[in-house]
């Protein structure tokens, strides 16, 4: 499975955007209503491995069923970072420039931060 750096960004902002616990179903809306369990589940353990996230995992049958708890401090850096649609758009741009190029989180974070650093005239 690949990993889709939109759908993180999606997860991420509407973890943020709720209070309590949540489960993997809402996120099956809007532009990922046809996104299957197995990726969200597979996007969330992403989350999890590089501490972006914390959650609860729940034995279901074949699959884990994950309910998630709140974002780490990691999870907000990054997200800050990506949070902004026009300062997304521009970084997307810049790591899709070449598709034969695989950035890791940590080079999107740096980019995204140097596109804000831009726009602050910093």
């Amino acid at each position: 499975m690949k990993r889709d750096l939109e759908l993180i960004r999606h997860i991420l902002l509407c973890i943020e955007a709720n209070d309590e616990h949540i489960d993997l179903e809402p996120f099956c809306s809007g532009d990922y209503e046809d996104a299957t369990i197995e990726l969200l589940e597979y996007h969330v353990k992403l989350l999890i491995d590089v501490d972006f996230i914390k959650a609860v995992r729940h034995q279901h049958g074949l699959y884990d069923r994950y309910t998630i708890t709140r974002i780490t401090m990691f999870g907000h850096d990054y997200l800050d970072a990506v949070r902004n649609n026009k300062v997304w758009g521009i970084t997307k741009s810049k790591i899709t420039d070449n598709p034969a190029i695989q950035v890791p989180l940590e080079i999107i974070t740096r980019i995204a931060n140097q596109v804000i650093m831009s726009q602050i005239g910093g």
